[in-house]
């Protein structure tokens, strides 16, 4: 139940040299960059559980296809014992923000697992697997097979999805879409509101964009359907606070530490022609 509480918990460009000049947004069309790094507390009833990290990496290029890298991982704190969570996961997904692999392992008190998602958007499939491990043997917990029409996210690319199109979504009242979790496809709606509100950010107050997320399930590690989010109204979309409801009382989540990334150095044959000569 722990494992799938931090996969919910997670939810949720491409770099090359050219002949010619290129702008940033042709070659990162999302407000992150690879180096990128956000730490969150989790906190509940005013006690630190967890820290979670998510990293923007390297892109890889694959078969023709640019996919970007993420990486979340979670790490419940040492002095709370009743909570044993060290998960790593790890997703690629393309310029659509459409996933192609979504991985995972982690450790629990008594067995370790891992998950292997591959994700097919031309035709549509999903294979799934996870394995568990205790200390004398590793099982199978199950294997699926998905077919949808419909785009699926992992909960980590719905996490940067939602970063990269949130300003032109808040056009919508309610937004739609499925998420797939535990071998299973499940419904999740998400609604930006227009109005800004005030968020602390680290040390500084900035304006905000509130979300309201809904998960079509319930009951996991005590988790409610209903989730709410704040992010930061400027150029690069940072999830700045979130509230997680439980049966008892609310999880919540705060932004530690924000290190922005870089856009590589990026220019022409003849800008580099020119700047060589302007230094003689």
């Amino acid at each position: 139940m722990a494992k799938r509480f931090a996969s919910v918990l997670v939810l949720s460009l491409a770099f090359g040299l050219n002949t010619r000049l290129a702008r940033a947004s042709d070659i990162y069309p999302h407000p992150f960059y690879p180096g990128e790094k956000l730490t969150y507390s989790v906190e509940y009833m005013s006690m630190e559980i967890a820290r979670v990290d998510f990293y923007f990496l390297d892109p890889i290029d694959t078969l023709g296809t640019r996919l970007y890298h993420v990486k979340s991982e979670i790490k419940s704190n040492t002095r709370v014992p009743i909570l044993v969570v060290h998960d790593t996961y790890e997703s690629y997904f393309d310029e659509n923000c459409r996933p192609y692999l979504y991985r995972g392992h982690g450790l629990r008190r008594n067995f370790a697992f891992r998950f292997v998602y591959r994700f097919d958007p031309r035709k549509g499939e999903i294979h799934a697997c996870e394995y568990r491990q205790n200390s004398r043997e590793e099982k199978l917990v199950y294997e699926s097979h998905v077919t949808s029409k419909d785009r699926i996210f992992d909960g980590l690319t719905l996490f940067y999805f939602i970063r990269a199109h949130l300003k032109s979504l808040v056009s919508y009242k309610t937004v739609h879409t499925q998420i797939f979790i535990n071998g299973k496809t499940r419904s999740v709606q998400f609604t930006p509101l227009k109005k800004l509100y005030q968020a602390k950010f680290i040390n500084q107050t900035v304006a905000s964009i509130p979300l309201d997320l809904r998960l079509g399930f319930k009951g996991i590690a005590g988790l409610r359907d209903r989730m709410k989010f704040k992010l930061s109204a400027d150029e690069k979309v940072i999830p700045l606070l979130g509230e997680l409801k439980v049966v008892l009382g609310k999880v919540r989540i705060r932004l530690r530490d924000y290190i922005p990334g870089q856009l590589p150095y990026i220019q022409s044959a003849e800008k580099a022609a020119m700047d060589a000569k302007s230094n003689r």
